[in-house]
């Protein structure tokens, strides 16, 4: 459902009230303007990171051909998947109250699927697989539950791994390991919308290995500023021999945070001898685990029917109306904006959202604004220690 519900009928209503009131000349500017900014809102950022895939599917199934064995394992698969798709998006408290999958018809949630390994004989099928699913049905068949729900990936994370070596932070030397996990591991169906550097000669410049420990955090800061991440965090595998591309035991800490409210506990990931080349990829999905967890309970949404909220928006020209725009597009609980009225100085929106004031507030806060009750009205301002009263 797009979040602005006004065709060009409203948009030549709404120039036509400011029209009553204006001389001619101003008149033909205001009208121009009032257009240039109701087109703005449409369309918006896409989402980052699709939250409604589920990756590593293993399925092993035996029939009379190869082809009804394939057939079956894919059923099997988005069953499979499903399931766990409902517990990824909510926490641990409430998966015993999500809809009970055995009796549903899991692909027609299914959206697409994907195999990343398979094994084929003469009449089994053995295979892994990422199954997407359709996120809108998915959010209905959890809202019938009454279960709170993740409905959006998190903001951008920068992710900076490093290895330890003797007492130096290693980020981008060609043969780390830690690095190469990470850009495999990334995208496999996580919540976070997690951004890795290139490793370029602007990043290495950045992020020297000759900075002392005091400097990282002004680096890790001008990284994440160049990939838009609203966060960013430095995650350091310390191998326990010296040949990391051999390790097969691995202690991972938190070096820096920067915007990321959580902290990542120290821990250790080992492999039995022989699987020493897993070890790496092992500890990048803990880590994002670990990640996923903390983050997670903070943004649940009770979806549901939408509260509606008038707001008054103080502005200071188009630049700051297309800024605003940008933003409330990329809130999720905001299901739609109206605009009720709109001046050169001021806009009042309606918007319809989900999860209740309280879940707005943080979702907003985290954007950089904030909601200031005054008398009979709600404005939008700039989040305390932002600068103006306007936007942007």
């Amino acid at each position: 459902m797009p979040k602005e519900a006004f065709g060009r009928g409203r948009l030549v209503g709404i120039a036509a009230n400011f029209a009553n009131a204006l001389t001619n000349a101003r008149k033909c500017r205001l009208i121009l303007f009032a257009a240039l900014a109701l087109l703005s809102l449409r369309g918006g950022p896409a989402m980052a990171a699709d939250i409604f895939s589920v990756s590593g599917i293993e399925v092993d199934v035996s029939a009379e051909s190869a082809v009804d064995a394939q057939g079956q394992a894919i059923a099997e698969a988005q069953r499979i998947g499903l399931g766990r798709l409902l517990q990824k998006l909510t926490i641990p408290a409430y998966h015993d109250q999500l809809p009970d999958t055995s009796g549903i018809d899991a692909s027609s949630y299914a959206r697409s699927h994907m195999v990343e390994h398979e094994q084929v004989a003469a009449t089994r099928y053995v295979a892994t697989m990422l199954v997407s699913y359709d996120g809108e049905r998915v959010r209905k068949l959890v809202e019938a539950s009454g279960v709170p729900m993740i409905i959006a990936p998190s903001d951008p994370l920068l992710v900076l791994p490093a290895i330890e070596r003797d007492g130096t932070l290693d980020f981008w030397s060609e043969d780390n390991p830690w690095r190469e996990a990470w850009s495999i591991e990334a995208e496999r169906g996580t919540l976070l919308d997690i951004r890795l550097p290139l490793g370029d000669l602007s990043d290495v410049a950045t992020l020297s290995t000759a900075l002392r420990r005091p400097e990282i955090p002004e680096a890790v800061a001008a990284l994440a500023t160049r990939y838009n991440a609203t966060s960013a965090i430095v995650v350091v595998a310390r191998p326990t021999t010296a040949d990391a591309a051999s390790a097969s035991d691995l202690e991972l800490y938190q070096e820096t945070a920067l915007a990321w409210p959580y902290h990542l506990e120290g821990m250790r990931v080992a492999t039995p001898p022989g699987n020493s080349g897993t070890v790496w990829r092992q500890a990048a999905r803990r880590v994002m685990s670990a990640l996923e967890s903390q983050w997670k309970p903070d943004h649940l949404v009770r979806v549901g029917r939408p509260d509606t909220l008038s707001v008054s928006v103080p502005l200071a020209d188009l630049q700051g109306w297309a800024h605003i725009r940008s933003i409330l597009n990329g809130v999720p609980e905001i299901q739609s904006v109206a605009v009720n009225a709109f001046s050169q100085s001021e806009a009042s929106l309606r918007l319809a959202y989900i999860g209740g004031q309280s879940q707005l507030d943080r979702a907003l806060e985290s954007r950089g604004l904030r909601l200031q009750e005054e008398t009979n009205r709600w404005l939008l301002l700039p989040a305390e220690g932002r600068s103006g009263g306007r936007l942007p």
